[in-house]
């Protein structure tokens, strides 16, 4: 039975609160699952944390891309009800000691009081279905299971599909949030409401396909077309809410951001140079003015590359990479999009990443200029080195704007972010800033969000 509690402190935006009506509405006529198909930057999430707080679903557990995982506490923190009584659990690390946090967590809250855990438990897609952490998973009676990001649910025989199939069984309601839920095909609508509610498309992938693809080929494998979309899309929104990315044309620019972390020999090079640069910086031999090129270097390596003695750039690191095919994954292929960047290797990355999705990209640089076959309609990707698209530049014809990398200009920060939003822009536009954790990136960005000397302050947060 699901009971409303009071609202939250913070008001929520017209197209939330009728997400969360219609919600509770499926909920009350026992239908146990529901889609978000909400835009980037709609306030999936803020709706998610409303649902289990408002109707007490403890405990919970939220499936993410692991560069998602680390925002969801901090979008509690935001978000959530100060007279809440939950414990935030973001599971990383090594998957036996995700497993035993869990399990620690569930014991300790049982020996309290014996009633549902108020837990609300977080980890990544890739992790959830492995080893101890699966058992320890589906050992567990979940109130509420949310795949963030869905459509990473979208192919029926992966194993990411199969062990959220398993793992309906144990929970009593399920939410899935996502701005792309056909983001391949039609057909990759199945795996995600076999989740959420198997009673819509059936158990079936093959009667599925049947009925909504038009087979030829040799042996009838291949799909030639689709067929009986509008039957599909009316089962689709019977338990689907959407809101497309309209919905934010009269609200101000939004930031979010992803982070990752870097593998163990990539964070050993990184560290290392750390330590002289900071020894470097104790001594004083490192200043203001003479620090930008080790800065750089740091945070080449942050985003992947570092330089050999003879100046060849290798890869150490596909951490930002994948964080960046996280970002792009959660956007329709068709949606125009910015992709800023500091070195010419973070844009080979850009171009690298969208092309195993099937992205076609151009680039604005120091060594090409694609700009206006892009302002024309061309690929949506545009790959973008800071540095050439500053001042004059109309890059309108995209509401998002990832930044791969940032350069240490406030004022070339701030050029950069106009290119969007300014005059010519219709749509409300989202910054999304890829941000490798204890590295010089998080003090970049935060330094560039205080506007204030960023040099100065990125060294005054390393020496910290």
């Amino acid at each position: 039975m699901i009971v409303a509690a009071p609202p939250l402190v913070t008001a929520l935006w017209p197209h939330q609160q009728e997400a969360i009506a219609f919600v509770e509405r499926l909920w009350r006529a026992d239908r146990p699952g529901a889609m978000l198909a909400m835009a980037m930057g709609a306030g999936k999430s803020r709706v998610a944390i409303e649902l289990i707080q408002r109707n007490n679903l403890y405990p919970a557990l939220i499936l993410a891309p692991k560069s998602v995982v680390s925002v969801w506490p901090e979008q509690f923190a935001r978000y959530g009800n100060p007279q809440g009584h939950f414990t935030i659990l973001p599971l990383e690390g090594p998957l036996i000691r995700r497993a035993a946090t869990l399990s620690q967590a569930f014991a300790r809250a049982r020996a309290r009081d014996g009633q549902p855990a108020p837990i609300i438990a977080i980890t990544n897609y890739d992790g959830a279905w492995k080893g101890s952490l699966r058992d320890t998973i589906l050992a567990q009676r979940w109130a509420c299971v949310i795949a963030d990001e869905s459509h990473r649910l979208q192919s029926p025989g992966g194993r990411q599909s199969w062990f959220a199939k398993e793992l309906a069984k144990r929970a009593r309601y399920r939410l899935a949030l996502t701005g792309t839920p056909l983001s391949s095909s039609p057909l990759s609508i199945y795996a995600q409401y076999r989740f959420l509610d198997p009673s819509v498309f059936g158990t079936s992938f093959v009667r599925f396909r049947g009925r909504y693809a038009v087979m030829g080929g040799y042996g009838r494998y291949q799909v030639l077309g689709y067929q009986n979309l509008d039957d599909l899309s009316r089962r689709m929104y019977s338990i689907a809410h959407r809101a497309d990315a309209s919905v934010l044309d009269l609200l101000p620019p939004t930031d979010e951001r992803l982070e990752c972390d870097l593998e163990p020999e990539a964070r050993r090079i990184y560290r290392e140079l750390e330590h002289d640069f900071v020894a470097d910086l104790e001594r004083g031999t490192i200043t203001v003015t003479n620090a930008l090129t080790k800065l750089l270097r740091l945070q080449q390596i942050a985003g992947g590359s570092v330089g050999d003695d003879d100046g060849a750039l290798r890869q150490v690191s596909s951490a930002k990479a994948g964080a960046l095919a996280d970002a792009l994954d959660a956007l329709a292929a068709a949606e125009p999009v910015v992709v800023f960047c500091r070195f010419r290797a973070d844009l080979d990355v850009v171009h690298a990443i969208a092309a195993k999705q099937g992205r076609i990209t151009l680039e604005l640089s120091g060594r090409v200029n694609q700009l206006a076959e892009w302002q024309a309609g061309g690929s949506p990707v545009l790959a973008v080195q800071v540095q050439a698209g500053g001042l004059g530049v109309d890059l309108t014809r995209a509401r998002y704007c990832i930044f791969y990398s940032l350069g240490f200009s406030l004022a070339e920060y701030e050029q950069a972010r106009a290119r969007l939003h300014r005059p010519g822009q219709t749509r409300h536009v989202i910054y999304v800033h890829l941000v490798v954790r204890g590295t010089v990136d998080q003090h970049l960005y935060r330094a560039l969000a205080a506007k204030g000397d960023v040099v100065r302050a990125v060294l005054d947060g390393m020496q910290q």
